[in-house]
């Protein structure tokens, strides 16, 4: 006995464009999410580092204090590298960190509620 031949009709193919549809639109939110993800990742890793640079300054800036002050230079390879240059770096990369912070904090809200919308990325100077 010969199975009924299905019949091709309007309504079929509009459950089977719906049916493609709700894939690739679940296929394109998954890539999107890892997208965001990957992004606010690199900015906490990116902002992570800037944290721990201001902490290696300041605790190499805390040893300069023991170091009589005719010498407050670091030797060979910043010979004009003083303590001021330091904190000044120190205080770029606290600025930095904390502008990272934000972003990574931005896209994972972004990745947590992917139907609202994101502001742009401040731009950087």
């Amino acid at each position: 006995m010969r199975l009924p031949r299905p019949r091709f009709t309007i309504r079929m193919l509009m459950i089977a464009v719906a049916v493609a549809g709700a894939a690739f639109g679940g296929l394109e939110a998954r890539r999107r999410y890892r997208s965001i993800v990957a992004l606010s990742e690199s900015y906490s890793r990116t902002a992570r580092m800037y944290s721990e640079t201001v902490d290696q300054v300041l605790r190499d800036a805390s040893c300069w204090d023991r170091i009589p002050s005719e010498k407050k230079k670091i030797p060979d390879p910043y010979p004009f590298y003083t303590l001021d240059d330091a904190v000044d770096h120190a205080r770029n990369s606290r600025e930095k960190a904390r502008r990272y912070r934000a972003l990574a904090s931005k896209y994972e809200r972004s990745a947590r509620s992917p139907w609202l919308s994101v502001e742009p990325d401040p731009r950087v100077n």
